[in-house]
């Protein structure tokens, strides 16, 4: 059966398809229940869309991905590996803090999600 966000967020597509546009990130945001995780998701995607060096906004860098990720998944698969060892890196050096225990630290759960 499939996930219940991956369902809401193509019940939100094809509304948005329909319209005669399609922004992914308010799709993927769209499909994300709770408040403070839909607050704290667009800075991050913004960290990893500026990782990738995709043009600004926001809303154009997630299009970018989008994009891209339909021309060639694994460069998607290949620069999000890159981030998440760049992230690990940045863990040993004591420049960010690490994954607590139970949350996995906010990123690499999700990430899924993001290239579903």
């Amino acid at each position: 059966m499939r996930n219940k966000l991956a369902v809401i967020a193509d019940e939100e597509q094809q509304h948005q398809e329909q319209q005669g546009y399609q922004d992914p990130l308010s799709v993927f945001i769209y499909a994300l229940k709770a408040p403070e995780t839909r607050r704290q998701w667009p800075r991050r995607l913004k960290i990893f869309f500026d990782f990738l060096k995709l043009e600004e906004p926001i809303e154009q860098q997630a299009r970018q991905f989008l994009m891209k990720t339909k021309q060639d998944f694994q460069w998607a698969q290949h620069n999000l590996f890159r981030f998440m060892v760049f992230q690990q890196e940045r863990v040993k050096q004591g420049k960010i803090s690490g994954p607590t225990r139970g949350h996995g630290g906010g990123w690499f759960p999700s990430t899924p999600f993001i290239l579903s």
